[in-house]
């Protein structure tokens, strides 16, 4: 499978550091800021992993994840949220699809690891 992962949140400081971890470990990063740029640009390229937002300004995370299982249903969407402890968000985003649900700050030792493990055994 492709090296490559889209990141979508709304914090630059969450983008830089994810996207710096791949970057350095050879995957092909896209960050947008928001969830109608997500949308627009899952509509035109097909990301083998999605690091989603749950909560942003202009659309909340469950809906891009709603749009990518359409578009993509094979991508595999990793819920972040900044807003732990919230478990029905937690249980609706996996009953929804998403791969996995993390909350921040994110450990970016884990994270890297199981978007490895998904694009090394997809």
């Amino acid at each position: 499978m492709e090296k490559k992962i889209l990141i979508v949140d709304d914090e630059k400081s969450a983008c830089d550091s994810l996207g710096g971890v791949f970057e350095r470990r050879g995957y092909s990063v896209s960050i947008v800021n928001g969830g109608r740029d997500a949308i627009a640009i899952i509509k035109n390229t097909f990301f083998p992993v999605i690091l989603l937002d749950l909560k942003m300004p202009d659309l909340y995370g469950t809906e891009v994840l709603k749009e990518t299982i359409k578009i993509h249903p094979t991508s595999k969407i990793i819920m972040i949220t900044g807003f732990g402890g919230e478990d029905s968000d937690e249980k609706e985003c996996l009953a929804m699809g998403a791969y996995a649900y993390i909350a921040k700050p994110i450990n970016l030792k884990k994270v890297y690891e199981m978007v490895n493990n998904i694009v090394s055994n997809p």
